[in-house]
């Protein structure tokens, strides 16, 4: 199988890696449901920040010293062909199951905020279809839309954290940490099941057009994404209290608190229209991995007549897996930890067979 003929810039990696963190933020946020107290939201932000430095330093290293080749594929120089194809297709899987969450999230939030009585089913089709068509054109593509969304995404973002002061009372941040360090487990835990995301990067590296610029425009991301989500949650608590862990979709709740000068309000549609176009995006970019992913295990001629098929097992998946929005949640608290493990305890295994078995110190691209 030859590899698709595209190349992005490292911006649009860096707006990838933003969008695709950013997503389960602007919508459902499940972070805050998994604190014990709302004041502790934004250390766990913190934590989580910082946290996922040495689990994507890993890949990042692996992708420059296999230049030209993707995660399934050094999966299989490193680990040989069998063991290699097992790696490849459980990330496959991973990369679906996000995908199967994204489209119920975005499809939860509209039937939860705005149109209630609308089938939620009319909002996955939307919302898949909307993925797999952007996937269908291939990465160059949804890369460039990527970059222009973030503008969008980070200009809400900002609006979304800035202008609700009206309400704000920073007593609400008292008390940080009142029961210790133990109840911020589980909390961090599903931050890093986020940040274990990135994961997708290692199918993104090769197409890169300079492949250096891949840790420069990685750090970047993560710290753009660490700042906004530490200032969210900031803002999250302030405005709400205790009470934001009651909060189904925060980010449209905390745009319906922005009053100012009693002209500036009711920008909650901009919300919806952000965090549709965001996650259509991720979605794309979920779709093409886990299609690329699939021929380079079973040696398929091309990828692009896989995406629509697998957006199809996405709306299905999407529409019997879940049956509200409580067990959504729930279902992926319970999921987060195993798969941040499951994620960690591949690229450590890769990494750590690559370096017994000198694979580390051939040419790469450092």
């Amino acid at each position: 199988m030859n590899m698709p003929d595209e190349r992005i810039t490292g911006a649009q990696l860096m707006s990838l890696m933003y969008i695709s963190r950013i997503v389960p933020v602007a919508i459902v946020f499940p972070t805050v449901a998994a604190v014990e107290m709302a004041q502790d939201l934004w250390v766990v932000s913190l934590i989580g920040a910082v946290l996922s430095v040495p689990i994507l330093l890993p890949l990042l290293f692996l992708g420059l010293k296999f230049p030209g080749q993707t995660i399934v594929q050094y999966s299989q120089s490193i680990m040989g062909n069998i063991p290699g194809k097992v790696i490849g297709l459980i990330l496959v899987i991973y990369w679906l199951k996000i995908a199967v969450d994204v489209i119920y999230a975005v499809g939860d939030a509209y039937t939860i905020a705005v149109m209630p009585e609308t089938p939620i089913l009319v909002f996955i089709i939307l919302s898949a279809f909307m993925g797999a068509y952007a996937a269908r054109h291939g990465l160059e593509v949804i890369g460039r839309i990527s970059l222009i969304f973030m503008i969008l995404v980070a200009l809400v973002g900002l609006l979304v954290v800035i202008l609700p002061f009206e309400s704000a009372k920073l007593k609400n941040l008292l008390p940080v940490m009142e029961n210790g360090v133990r109840p911020l487990l589980k909390p961090v835990g599903v931050s890093l099941a986020f940040y274990a995301q990135f994961v997708v990067i290692g199918m993104v590296l090769p197409y890169l057009n300079k492949i250096r610029d891949g840790v420069r425009f990685s750090g970047y991301a993560l710290l753009i994404t660490g700042i906004l989500i530490i200032l969210f949650s900031v803002t999250l608590t302030v405005v709400f209290g205790v009470t934001a862990k009651d909060l189904s979709v925060p980010a449209y709740s905390l745009a319906r608190m922005i009053r100012v000068a009693n002209f500036f309000e009711r920008i909650e549609v901009i919300v919806l229209v952000s965090w549709t176009l965001s996650a259509a995006v991720k979605l794309a970019l979920m779709l093409w991995a886990s299609s690329l992913g699939l021929v380079q295990i079973f040696g398929i001629p091309n990828h692009y007549p896989l995406v629509y098929p697998l957006g199809i097992v996405t709306v299905i998946a999407g529409y019997l897996l879940f049956d509200n929005h409580m067990e959504f949640i729930s279902m992926f608290l319970r999921s987060a930890p195993f798969a941040l493990l499951m994620v960690v305890s591949l690229i450590g295994l890769l990494f750590i067979v690559a370096l017994l078995r000198g694979k580390l110190r051939s040419p790469g691209g450092i």
